[in-house]
């Protein structure tokens, strides 16, 4: 899914931007042949409570960062989009992305007219008697059509702007998943949601409420978060006829290895484990708000690298992390 695209196709350098409520998570990856790329730099940006000097920050973090002038792939927060999974027509392109309009103009908290909408596919797989299943996505045109301005002010030539379940999925697909399909649970204050992963795509994803504030030493909701992982995967089983993943991985601030014991790992069918990281991640666990929010925006560059042709999907063998 893209919403804007002025790329140039010879350059191995993207940079991923995500602004959260708390502020701005900045990163720049290389793709360096194949499936080969590097995190090369990572910066939390935290909001001082004002958007123009927030504005002012950032461009001085950008042209420290030696950013300018690279393409930028921005990942929309959580609350700036709506995504919905819904059965298709047999309709294809633009005649596809109107129909799906229509059907999602009144789940939207504005008028359809003033939305961006956009459709990605879901594995063909995912299809149940006969039908054809999509991800429908919206977001509001005077929303999008703000951040092209900002992120031009910035010095920065945006390329694309997506949503943080694409932009994970990136991250997992460069990270060795399994060809069965995986699960990624990512768990923010108040709320968690399970994204489920086959042949490389989304093939459906849920939130839910989770008493859990993501702080150091809090411990996880185990009971509450089990119940609701169970529930996804029943709906993933039972209404659309999969095959379960192979493991669910779990990626939250402030989660580590000491959260999670044996029993609740072993709880379900399917195993639970963390979203392991490789060295290069956790060279940013000190820096404010931690690896998860390099994940966000490093997935939204991944995501731009791999439309673009300039870094292609990790063997099932091994990692394509530098």
């Amino acid at each position: 899914m893209s919403w804007w695209n002025t790329a140039n196709k010879n350059r191995n350098l993207a940079v991923g931007l995500v602004k959260h409520a708390e502020g701005w998570a900045v990163a720049k990856v290389m793709a360096q042949g194949g499936d080969r790329w590097q995190l090369s730099a990572y910066r939390w940006l935290a909001s001082s409570g004002s958007s123009n000097e927030d504005r002012k920050s950032l461009q001085m973090l950008i042209k420290t960062m030696g950013l300018k002038g690279l393409p930028c792939h921005y990942v929309l927060a959580d609350e700036d989009y709506q995504l919905f999974l819904l059965e298709s027509p047999k309709l294809e392109g633009e005649e596809l992305v109107q129909a799906m309009g229509w059907q999602i103009k009144d789940l939207l908290p504005y008028p359809v007219q003033e939305a961006v909408v956009d459709v990605f596919s879901v594995p063909q797989s995912t299809a149940k008697a006969g039908k054809t299943m999509v991800n429908v996505v919206a977001s509001p045109q005077a929303q999008i059509l703000e951040i092209a301005k900002e992120v031009t002010e910035l010095g920065l030539e945006l390329e694309s702007v997506d949503i943080s379940e694409l932009a994970m999925g990136a991250v997992m697909r460069m990270s060795g998943a399994h060809p069965r399909g995986e699960a990624l649970a990512i768990l923010q204050p108040g709320q968690g949601e399970l994204l489920v992963f086959s042949q490389g795509q989304l093939a459906m994803s849920r939130k839910f409420e989770l008493a859990y504030r993501a702080e150091v030493d809090e411990p996880l909701p185990t009971d509450q978060l089990l119940l609701e992982l169970q529930r996804t995967l029943d709906y993933y089983e039972r209404q659309l006829g999969q095959l379960p993943p192979a493991k669910i991985r779990l990626a939250a601030k402030h989660l580590h290895e000491s959260k999670l014991d044996d029993a609740f790992k072993q709880a379900l069918n399917t195993p639970i484990e963390l979203l392991h990281l490789d060295a290069q991640w956790l060279a940013y666990k000190d820096e404010a708000e931690g690896e998860f929010s390099a994940l966000m925006a490093a997935g939204g560059a991944l995501r731009g690298l791999l439309a673009s042709g300039r870094l292609v999907i990790a063997s099932d063998s091994g990692r394509g992390v530098a």
